[in-house]
């Protein structure tokens, strides 16, 4: 690798910012991944704690988002499930069935818990996500304000900072245990 390469190959202006950005990035994704599994725990611990039946509408509407998410990885890849016999379909929908209920479950106790400590999305919070997309899909911040309100979706990433918020404070306040 020179710096000649590197700034084609990957718009870098040395080898030395290349590597300082990879090193960036899986540093991040390391803290991503610890993230996840504090959130995981969390979770896990919060729907044991409190049992509840929740609604078979709530339920069946997320169990079909996380089928269409996975059949559009899986057409993204080339394959085409409805060409799968029927019972390869069945299974395939069926695996996400406990994982529909249970982020109905954790979204149900989460909005609980925000409402109990007065946990919302400020419009600074707002603003702050909005910039964090805009960074991650690397278009101007007012572009992807402008697609989020004519998508009127902002009420939707008012939610969605409120959780990651209420996630937050309930990680800030979890007793840690060695394992």
């Amino acid at each position: 690798l020179d710096d000649a390469f590197v700034k084609d190959a990957f718009h870098c202006e040395t080898v030395a910012e290349l590597r300082a950005k990879i090193k960036e990035d899986l540093q991040s994704r390391r803290e991503a991944e610890s993230r996840n599994k504090v959130v995981d725990q969390l979770a896990e611990q919060l729907i044991e704690a409190h049992k509840f039946d929740a609604p078979q509408a709530l339920i069946q509407m997320e169990h079909q988002r996380l089928t269409r998410q996975a059949l559009d990885r899986l057409r993204q890849q080339g394959a085409d499930p409805a060409h799968w016999p029927e019972d390869r379909q069945k299974d395939f929908m069926a695996q996400f069935l406990k994982p529909a209920e249970r982020n109905v479950r954790m979204s149900m106790i989460i909005e609980s818990i925000a409402e109990k400590e007065g946990i919302h999305c400020e419009k600074a919070d707002y603003d702050r996500h909005i910039e964090k997309l805009s960074k991650a899909l690397n278009q101007p911040t007012d572009v992807v304000k402008k697609y989020v309100e004519q998508r009127h979706q902002h009420v939707e990433l008012e939610d969605q900072v409120a959780y990651e918020k209420t996630l937050e404070f309930l990680i800030a306040s979890a007793k840690v245990e060695a394992a």
